[in-house]
């Protein structure tokens, strides 16, 4: 939505961080997005990509290095048994795009009351997630070390 002008406080920076407004997260349940350097085997590398729609209460289905869905599982969030994450197992490129391609697929052809359901089923999931944000344990860096 940010290429159709639509960004906060109407201010467009590039290359930086800007959130996205609220009220998409209110109109709509699942965020699918490419987290950066997901081609690296050799990095996990979650990013305000997976954390603002978890924080917003969304389900997530990252395209990322494999095993950054078990990295988002093992810094204590939950994540819904009606999606697939098993293409985050897949080493191959090429096999776990298409994978996730798969799996966006079958997504997008559920039907919306089903959506609902899966909304609602999953309430106490979706809470959980934002209240873990609260309890997280950020990095924290010496910057006297860089002095």
């Amino acid at each position: 939505n940010r290429t159709k002008g639509q960004c906060l406080e109407g201010i467009e920076v590039v290359g930086a961080f800007n959130p996205i407004p609220n009220k998409f997260y209110q109109e709509t349940c699942l965020s699918a997005y490419v987290e950066s350097n997901c081609m690296r085997p050799d990095l996990i590398h979650v990013t305000e990509k997976t954390y603002e729609p978890l924080v917003k209460g969304h389900f997530v289905l990252p395209f990322a290095n494999p095993g950054s869905v078990a990295h988002i599982r093992r810094l204590g969030f939950q994540l819904p048994d009606f999606i697939d994450y098993s293409y985050d197992k897949i080493e191959d490129k090429q096999q776990r795009l298409q994978a996730y391609l798969n799996e966006v697929e079958r997504l997008l052809s559920i039907p919306l009351n089903i959506w609902q359901e899966h909304w609602v089923d999953n309430q106490d999931l979706r809470q959980y997630n934002q209240q873990r944000f609260k309890e997280l344990d950020y990095h924290r860096v010496d910057l006297t070390k860089f002095l």
